[in-house]
């Protein structure tokens, strides 16, 4: 699937915000809400709390198409809802995402291929699936700041490129964080879960 260049996403945004043409409204939703849902499930304590940040980003598109001041739409839009998400998580305890790998090792699959079918899983699978999902969601959720929005904003399909200038750190910086977040999450989910009450 090809991205969405940023020119195109700008002329969208610039016809909307123009002549309130809702058809390029619906077209920049639809290019980037798979994008933003995957991020804000990493800021969120749930599908429904990332659904409502979700809702909350685009009112502030909407509100103000013209606080985009060019570049690259999808890191402007997921900034949006990351600002967001914080100002939510401030008032309440925070929650999170998942690319994280499925097991210890360089080559484990992410966990969200390592998953069942949600066609039909067994009841034992879907619990250990549940389960899984939770440490993974659990261990992101754990990084600190800076080493979550890398790893977020690139599990979202940001080059590293354009996170280094978001945050106006070296290339090599946001390189490091997410070199720091894969080592952290990896030694994270291949601890031994702590079954203590």
């Amino acid at each position: 699937m090809q991205e969405p260049s940023d020119t195109a996403d700008e002329s969208l945004l610039r016809r909307y915000a123009r002549r309130g043409d809702s058809s390029a409204m619906e077209a920049l939703v639809r290019r980037h809400a798979a994008a933003l849902g995957a991020f804000l499930a990493g800021w969120s304590a749930g599908a429904g709390d990332a659904e409502d940040l979700a809702q909350e980003t685009w009112l502030r598109v909407l509100r103000d198409p013209d606080a985009f001041r060019g570049g690259s739409f999808r890191a402007w839009l997921l900034r949006v809802a990351r600002n967001l998400a914080v100002d939510r998580s401030r008032k309440r305890a925070p929650g999170l995402w998942l690319d994280a790998p499925s097991g210890p090792g360089p080559d484990a699959p992410p966990l969200v291929d390592a998953l069942p079918d949600d066609a039909a899983p067994a009841p034992d699978a879907a619990l250990a699936a549940a389960d899984d999902r939770a440490r993974a969601l659990a261990a992101v959720r754990a990084l600190p700041d800076p080493q979550r929005d890398v790893f977020l904003l690139r599990a979202s399909g940001i080059p590293f490129a354009d996170i280094a200038t978001r945050f106006s750190i070296p290339l090599n910086t946001a390189l490091g964080r997410m070199h720091l977040a894969m080592k952290a999450l990896h030694a994270a989910l291949a601890a031994p879960e702590d079954t203590s009450p």
